[in-house]
């Protein structure tokens, strides 16, 4: 079982991965096949509800 929060907001300044996170990475809708597949369902709904293109 996995549970996931995802959150949305306004961001300025550079994003730095600290602490556990070693990387941050940005994908597009149409590269979710190089995401795991949880991943893949949270694309999916995400462009269902039109917040992705």
């Amino acid at each position: 079982m996995v549970r996931m929060n995802c959150y949305m907001g306004e961001f300025t300044g550079e994003l730095l991965a600290s602490a556990e996170i070693g990387k941050i990475d940005f994908f597009w809708f149409n590269q979710k096949h190089l995401t795991s597949i949880v991943d893949h369902m949270i694309f999916n709904d995400l462009k269902e509800k039109g917040l992705i293109e």
